[in-house]
């Protein structure tokens, strides 16, 4: 009876999933205990999508308060599959919080399985070195997407995906195997927009607003810019959120990932944080000097609740720092150097045009035969001493930066900075 009563819960979660007008789609991540913010949940939904559209599986994954009514995980998982998949091949994922226990439910119905021990180890592994649930879904679905693959599946008809899978585990190279495990960052397309708004700090029209300033902006300098504002650090550095918020969300502009990104971390007075990071040619382009105008202009309005005042000073020292130098500003830089250059010639040719030198030394001025002098010595005034300069400390600089570098978590090269107030 308590199984049959959970299993109409779960149809229950289903259908109030179904009635919210923001997806015609079937969601695939179920966080019924709200851990994950409506932009993480619209961007998990992407990948899933994604998922499905190229290889033709249904992939979820689901944060459970509890699988009490179930005899184990894989039961509540099953359930979940009959509940929200149509598709005949899917790879489930449950994390039951109140046992913190986890399991794989997948449904493949031929005798070579992508989705082998090995495999969905992997994805576990990666899944629970995720430093937050966010991370931990995304790594399940890169996954999910990775191990497909390297098996060589393609999405394709229900009556011939089976051959197709076939086909592919019995080629050449065993696709079965689990990928290698790997600590190397990989590029990833923005899964965010260019404003999140997590704290709740704008209103529906100024995030619309800075939405299209930000899209605006990276439109005319290549170079995308992002706010994103907080509430919780979640145990790391202001710094540190900020450069890993860029990083595994795929912000950045083509290949080099150019762009920057404004954290705001709101909070009481003395708690509450600016933090810029920079990558690529944002990154070259924004020194320290400029970062510390951009985090004092932040400063100033948003100490006083003037979110949208700060974030249009962000956006426009960020902009003057980066577009590039009118070329009529150079022709005047050319046009000075020029003037100076040709005076400097001129006087020196000039110069040689008068027939009176001045004097070197008293002598010249004495008329010859009336100064006798009947001794001479040298008295000595003047000391010399050999300095050797101090180094000066070049730490956190980079020679292909504008100013102080250091790198992420992901490996990346970052620049930016923090201001407190």
């Amino acid at each position: 009876m308590k199984k049959i009563i959970t299993t109409l819960l779960v149809a229950v979660f289903a259908l109030s999933f179904m009635l919210i007008p923001a997806s015609a789609d079937d969601f695939n991540t179920l966080d019924p205990t709200g851990l994950l913010t409506e932009d993480e949940m619209f961007a998990l939904e992407q990948l899933a999508v994604d998922i499905e559209e190229q290889y033709g599986y249904f992939a979820m994954i689901c944060f459970a308060e509890n699988t009490d009514g179930y005899e184990t995980i894989l039961d509540f998982g099953h359930d979940l599959y009959d509940s929200f998949s149509d598709k005949k091949y899917a790879v489930i994922f449950v994390d039951d919080l109140s046992q913190s226990l986890c399991d794989f439910f997948v449904s493949e119905n031929y005798e070579e399985y992508v989705f082998t021990h090995d495999v969905t180890t992997a994805i576990f592994n990666a899944y629970n070195e995720a430093e937050t649930y966010y991370l931990g879904a995304v790594a399940f679905y890169n996954g999910v997407a990775s191990a497909l693959e390297n098996a060589g599946i393609a999405a394709s008809e229900e009556t011939t995906a089976a051959e197709e899978i076939t086909d592919a585990a019995a080629g050449t190279q065993d696709t079965t195997e689990a990928p290698e495990e790997t600590t190397e960052f990989v590029k990833t397309e923005r899964l965010l927009p260019l404003v999140v708004d997590n704290a709740d700090i704008l209103t529906d029209e100024e995030e619309a607003y800075f939405l299209e300033r930000c899209q605006a902006f990276t439109d005319e300098y290549k170079c995308e810019i992002a706010i994103v504002t907080i509430t919780d650090l979640e145990g790391k550095t202001a710094q540190e959120y900020a450069d890993d918020f860029y990083d595994y969300n795929g912000y950045g502009y083509g290949e080099n990932k150019d762009g920057l990104l404004c954290l705001y971390l709101d909070g009481e007075e003395r708690q509450r944080n600016a933090t810029l990071t920079t990558s690529g040619t944002a990154q070259m382009n924004i020194g320290d000097d400029e970062i510390e105008d951009i985090l004092l202009a932040i400063a100033g309005s948003a100490k006083f609740g003037e979110f949208k005042d700060a974030f249009d000073w962000y956006i426009d020292l960020s902009e003057e720092a980066v577009k590039p130098v009118p070329p009529l500003f150079w022709l005047l830089i050319c046009l000075a150097v020029g003037m100076v250059i040709g005076l400097i010639i001129t006087n020196s040719m000039a110069s040689k045009n008068y027939s009176v030198h001045k004097k070197e030394t008293a002598a010249d001025y004495v008329r010859e035969g009336t100064l006798m002098i009947t001794g001479r010595n040298d008295i000595f005034r003047n000391t010399r001493v050999n300095v050797t300069p101090k180094p000066k400390s070049n730490s956190g600089k980079s020679s292909d930066s504008n100013g102080s570098t250091h790198t992420s978590s992901s490996g990346r090269s970052h620049g930016g900075g923090s201001i407190s107030f």
